[in-house]
């Protein structure tokens, strides 16, 4: 299975993502969790989820090189210095 495994390197709800999409990825879940962050203080709206970074690919358990691709933390601050600027 690991020549035809994908090997994703992390879930973003609503699923696996790979590491060609990663960094958008996330860039783009980060606005919907500051979404949920502002306007979930006075409006009922259901929660974004989790990000899971993946060490292994969990399929065929090969180690994943994360080389390149943004932390969550990092794309935080990212996203909010970009939200500073503008």
């Amino acid at each position: 299975m690991a020549a035809d495994c994908t090997h994703p390197v992390g879930f973003i709800p609503p699923g696996p993502v790979e590491s060609k999409d990663w960094n958008q990825k996330l860039a783009d879940f980060i606005a919907v969790v500051d979404d949920f962050n502002v306007r979930g203080q006075r409006d009922q709206i259901n929660h974004p989820g989790f990000v899971t970074e993946f060490n292994f690919c969990p399929y065929c358990r090969h180690p994943i090189d994360r080389t390149g691709l943004l932390t969550y933390t990092q794309a935080f601050d990212h996203y909010h210095a970009a939200k500073a600027k503008g």
